[in-house]
């Protein structure tokens, strides 16, 4: 089954691939079925809106800790096991140390003056409907970026490595951190600062100027991880919690390592 999905998929080189066409239509319908009216509970689309508007932080527990440490585990594997990429590593392990520290800074005095805004996991009972939605978002956007003949697996194999501790630092950790740090942290900050359109865009261009180096510089790759930002980005406030954007995260990034490996 795995070998008649890679071979699929490996069709996109010649143009559009009819063959994924099904499976996002129907994907992108169930997507967009379960997802709630109004999308945003504060529809500053573009203006600002008041301090703490889009701030979602709560206590979370043993078991919502437990995911955040293995992504640290993950990327201090990666520092220490991957000398090619140490500096890659200590950004990643710098981001995540700053977005905890913004939501610490937060549970502890909420609206502070220099007008931060976080949005976390959240609570347990939030991650069901948010994981959904994520898989359901990562699927589709995997088939229509292979449907479009986006994915250039080429510039992926000259950076990943494969293996199974690669694919639980490209499939796992690589995706919390980033989705905490760009949807976490920056997002919900300049939403209340610009407004909803204008921050998803700036946003998506930051994170597709991040990983300029991961793609060889393939614009296709640089668009394709400009429209995921912008989908990741409406998933993250509409549900009001990271959960959204890392499930879509981890679903595309390892549907990409899978043809990778393939």
């Amino acid at each position: 089954m795995r070998k008649k999905f890679l071979s699929a998929t490996h069709k996109y080189h010649g143009g559009v691939d009819t063959d994924t066409i099904v499976p996002f239509m129907i994907c992108a319908a169930f997507l967009i079925v379960l997802l709630k009216r109004p999308f945003f509970h504060h529809p500053n689309y573009f203006r600002s809106a008041p301090h703490g508007t889009w701030t979602f932080v709560g206590k979370m527990g043993r078991v919502e800790q437990i995911p955040g440490a293995l992504a640290m585990i993950g990327i201090f594997w990666m520092l220490f096991n991957m000398p090619e990429f140490t500096i890659l590593s200590l950004a990643y392990a710098l981001m995540y140390m700053a977005y905890l520290f913004m939501w610490f800074a937060e549970v502890v005095t909420p609206k502070l003056p220099w007008g931060i805004a976080v949005i976390d996991p959240g609570p347990i009972g939030k991650w069901p409907r948010a994981i959904v939605l994520g898989v359901l978002a990562g699927l589709a956007w995997f088939f229509l970026l292979v449907m479009l003949g986006v994915v250039e697996t080429g510039a992926m194999q000259a950076v990943f490595i494969t293996g199974p501790a690669w694919l639980f630092v490209y499939g796992f950790a690589v995706p919390w951190v980033e989705e905490q740090m760009f949807r976490g942290f920056a997002l919900p900050t300049q939403v209340e600062g610009m407004g909803i359109v204008p921050s998803i865009l700036v946003i998506a261009s930051m994170f597709a100027g991040f990983h300029w180096f991961a793609f060889q510089y393939a614009l296709p790759m640089l668009l394709g991880a400009f429209g995921f930002a912008v989908v990741a980005s409406v998933l993250v406030l509409h549900t009001r919690t990271t959960i959204a954007g890392i499930a879509m995260h981890m679903v595309y990034n390892i549907l990409i390592l899978m043809l990778v490996m393939g």
